[in-house]
């Protein structure tokens, strides 16, 4: 499924569910969570991140959740971790050659009504939320990388904005102004992370059925 360069999705887990859920008796016929919008904020197209219907079970005994959240980032998606563990799909960030002072553009959120924990029950007390997050963090090399188990928590990170959001019906601006908690050392190595979920806890398969985050005009910029 096609990205822009440098971006991953959640895509590929749910092709996966498409293409082999049929034999674990999973039939998914929904849309991809990450596609372009005609409801765009400029242009002609914004991206849309859904968090989809993705029913549960498993495929050859590797869990499906009940929903998949829809989730686009800088870094790479390992779509046949998703079936075993959530955690270790995502490898957030790509090398980082500049400072980056802030992320910045417009977005929209519907939160979706039926929220679903990751055991598939309906959760009528939690409602969801969407995540715009930006991390610069310290590697060794090109190999190293953070996950969705401590990509906002590790001792590596050098920096973090994020902006958490219940609902938002029109295009409204978004500003991540990284805060330095580490001194930015040219002679390091460093990954940077933009994450966009239309679904804050998506990672651990805790996700409301159809909640949409609209994200248009991206802008990173650097020292």
């Amino acid at each position: 499924i096609y990205m822009a360069n440098g971006w991953a999705s959640c895509n590929n887990a749910v092709a996966l569910i498409k293409y082999m859920g049929a034999w674990s008796g999973i039939t998914y016929t929904g849309e991809y969570p990450i596609r372009p919008s005609d409801d765009a904020f400029t242009g002609e197209k914004a991206a849309l991140l859904e968090s989809v219907d993705t029913q549960g079970g498993n495929i050859f005994g590797q869990k499906v959740p009940k929903v998949t959240a829809g989730t686009a980032f800088l870094g790479t998606f390992n779509a046949l971790a998703a079936l075993g563990d959530p955690m270790s799909t995502t490898s957030f960030g790509n090398e980082c050659l500049d400072k980056p002072l802030e992320v910045k553009g417009h977005f929209k959120y519907i939160a979706g009504t039926d929220f679903y924990t990751s055991d598939g029950q309906l959760d009528k007390s939690r409602k969801d939320k969407c995540t715009i997050a930006a991390v610069l963090y310290e590697v060794d090399s090109n190999d190293d990388t953070l996950n969705g188990d401590n990509i906002y928590n590790s001792p590596k990170i050098v920096a973090k904005a994020m902006l958490n959001s219940e609902g938002q019906a029109e295009y409204t601006p978004f500003s991540l102004k990284l805060e330095y908690i580490k001194e930015y050392d040219v002679t390091k190595k460093y990954k940077f992370a933009v994450i966009f979920s239309a679904s804050e806890d998506g990672a651990k398969y805790n996700a409301a059925i159809g909640s949409k985050l609209y994200i248009d005009d991206v802008e990173i910029i650097n020292e």
